[in-house]
């Protein structure tokens, strides 16, 4: 017979399923709620059946939510990178604070803009093109250590104790 998953959550594990889908790290939520460092259990509580579903029904609640759709938020991240900070005026949804002094005849401008190597590498995670490789760097440190063993022990004969 199959075994019935728990479908019933605690306070705690609904608290720690919210923070999930918030965002927060699931080790970072354990200790919130729990009130101590444990990954092993972080981890394991992430796992459970109902714990899991909780959170994918949250984020799914979240996502429906949300008035921003991926091509709008592309297309504002190719703004934010393509827009010269020349062109940005005070009343432009790429700049988040703009102040003018004026002193002795002449006008100075200050503005702080959108992040745009921020908004390149959110850009780049979100068309998929920063996955990492590890297959190169991962040979080559094999090499490495092969010749350094082998360098060592005389070509590679093996007398490690």
């Amino acid at each position: 017979m199959a075994e019935m998953i728990e479908t019933r959550l605690n306070a705690r594990q609904r608290k720690f399923a919210l923070l999930v889908a918030e965002g927060m790290s699931q080790y970072a939520a354990f200790e919130k709620v729990y009130g101590r460092k444990e990954a092993t259990y972080a981890s394991a509580l992430t796992r459970k059946p109902a714990v899991a579903a909780e959170i994918a029904r949250l984020q799914a609640e979240a996502a429906a939510a949300c008035s921003l759709k991926h091509q709008e938020l592309v297309g504002f991240l190719v703004s934010v990178i393509m827009t010269p900070v020349g062109h940005l005026g005070p009343d432009d949804l790429l700049v988040q604070e703009w102040t003018e002094v004026e002193t002795k005849g002449s006008k100075r401008r200050t503005l702080k803009g959108i992040n745009k190597l921020g908004a390149a590498k959110l850009l780049s995670c979100l068309l998929g093109w920063m996955k990492p490789d590890h297959s190169s760097s991962q040979s080559e440190i094999k090499i490495v250590l092969k010749k350094m063993w082998e360098d060592e022990d005389g070509a590679g004969q093996g007398n490690r104790t």
